[in-house]
């Protein structure tokens, strides 16, 4: 693999409400980028990313998936987000380490209570989105509708790059107004032929170049007098205005797409390689004193761990965003949370299950490495010479809200395993999902002060461990705040 630089790397976050087409998108970036030969299924359960046994028989995302693409000299980091919000504390971590969120509409539903609430996350984290509109060739395909409602839903101004020439059944082909071209799809392999546009379509294509030349001119001064003293401006002109309103979040360039048939796929790939906003232009990351960290790569390297899992026969993964400098293998790192030092064993560039052994990592590149076994979710990690500061970064923090149902005492309920304490308490072990890809183990004591179980009980914080929680009577639900690993769970 190549060895590429910050300003070759793009960071790019797959969101979208369930069922939007997410990891069948990726497959086809993967596909784009020789990265597979051949393109999977999720119906199939042979995709990069849907590649665990429960995502197999579910036919969904659960965990987040890191993978990467190479594309036109550059090298394209993509992390694929489930859509549902029981498992949003993978996106919220995904969203840490991106630089800009590809949000996927499916064509046939628009705006989707998931797509309101992944674009609340970006708004949190102030990343820039672009739009996706899948599934074009659906048989209830509504393109014009679903940009409508994006246009009456997002605080983030759709507009309109691409628009299909015959959404539905018979999707194959769709202009760009940005390149002012028609393509035309010959197979499912993504082999497009370049147009004119027919002149029956000439004067809404017209239209919307004017209104994306527009959008992209108000963000800058020059290409306001430029476009006011031409009446146009050149592509290169509108990237380079769409590029400053991206990355404000004040324009969602919206993109026509079958991901299934890989029809749009590369022009979504140019479209990001030349105007999303990389890890130079991206927001630095700020230690918990507020202070920004540039990413240089001279200096010691810093990077921050954003999920970590297990995998048969190798042990434990770690996920993680060079901050700065340059991680080598060997390289004996300390965590700032907890003290303890971690070696580098090996290092890989990810995608889905396939890795490709790499001997570096440099600035603000996602990669993983193994065997690390004191490194934790949200911890940092620091190459430390004489003289350097410590840095350390805010975790995730987000709620996650499930309901439990007893089955009386020493019953298996559908989240953990309940065992009984003293005559006036019970106590709960229960297995908690993270959101990383990695399982987080939560004891509740029951403490002393808990009333009979025949009524609801609310149990102290009796072994300081800051954990407070109410238990109800069995056969009830429980609501239960806690903190793991910097993320805050509900549940209830």
């Amino acid at each position: 693999m190549k060895n590429y630089s910050a300003k070759e790397i793009k960071n790019i976050v797959l969101i979208g409400a369930p069922g939007s087409g997410k990891t069948t998108l990726a497959e086809a970036m993967a596909y784009e980028g020789k990265v597979i030969d051949r393109r999977g299924a999720v119906e199939t359960n042979n995709t990069l990313s849907d590649n665990t046994d429960i995502e197999h028989e579910y036919k969904r995302s659960i965990y987040s998936t890191i993978l990467f693409t190479e594309f036109m000299e550059r090298k394209l980091n993509i992390i694929d987000c489930p859509g549902s919000d029981d498992f949003c504390g993978s996106l919220f971590s995904a969203f840490k380490v991106g630089d800009v969120g590809v949000m996927v509409f499916n064509a046939q539903n628009g705006w989707e209570v998931g797509s309101e609430i992944q674009a609340r996350y970006s708004r949190e984290l102030s990343k820039p989105l672009i739009g996706v509109i899948n599934q074009l060739d659906a048989e209830k395909a509504n393109f014009e509708g679903t940009v409508e409602s994006i246009r009456a839903a997002s605080r983030v101004k759709p507009v309109i790059v691409q628009y299909p020439v015959n959404q539905g059944p018979g999707f194959n082909a769709f202009i760009d107004v940005l390149m002012m071209k028609l393509y035309r799809f010959k197979d499912e392999n993504g082999t497009r032929e370049e147009l004119d546009i027919p002149a029956e379509e000439m004067e809404r294509a017209r239209a919307l170049n004017q209104e994306l030349t527009e959008a992209a001119a108000v963000y800058d001064d020059a290409l306001m007098e430029l476009y006011f003293e031409k009446g146009m401006l050149t592509q290169d002109d509108i990237r380079a205005g769409l590029k400053l309103g991206v990355a404000k979040r004040d324009v969602m360039p919206i993109f026509c797409c079958s991901a299934r048939r890989d029809i749009g796929t590369k022009r979504l790939m140019e479209f990001i390689i030349n105007v999303a906003p990389g890890p130079q232009a991206a927001p630095k990351f700020l230690t918990t004193e507020g202070e920004e960290l540039a990413a240089d790569e001279t200096q010691p390297a810093v990077a921050f761990v954003f999920k970590s899992q297990i995998e048969p026969h190798i042990g434990e993964i770690s996920y993680l965003r060079v901050i700065r400098g340059k991680l080598t293998e060997g390289m004996e790192l300390l965590n700032t949370r907890t003290g303890n030092k971690e070696k580098v064993s090996q290092l890989f560039a990810v995608a889905g299950k396939n890795r490709v052994k790499v001997t570096a990592l440099r600035d603000r590149l996602i990669q993983g490495l193994s065997k690390m076994p004191h490194s934790a979710v949200n911890g940092d990690l620091e190459h430390r010479l004489p003289g350097n500061v410590s840095f350390c970064f805010e975790g995730v923090e987000q709620t996650i809200r499930l309901f439990v149902e007893l089955h009386g005492f020493g019953g298996f309920g559908s989240l953990g395993r309940w065992e009984r304490g003293e005559p006036d308490g019970f106590a709960v072990v229960a297995p908690l999902h993270v959101g990383y890809g990695g399982i987080a183990c939560a004891y509740f004591p029951y403490g002393e002060e808990c009333p009979p179980v025949d009524e609801r009980s609310y149990v102290a914080d009796s072994d300081g461990d800051g954990v407070q929680s109410h238990l109800p009577r069995p056969g009830g639900g429980i609501c239960v705040p806690i903190y793991v690993g910097g993320v805050s769970f509900g549940f209830g």
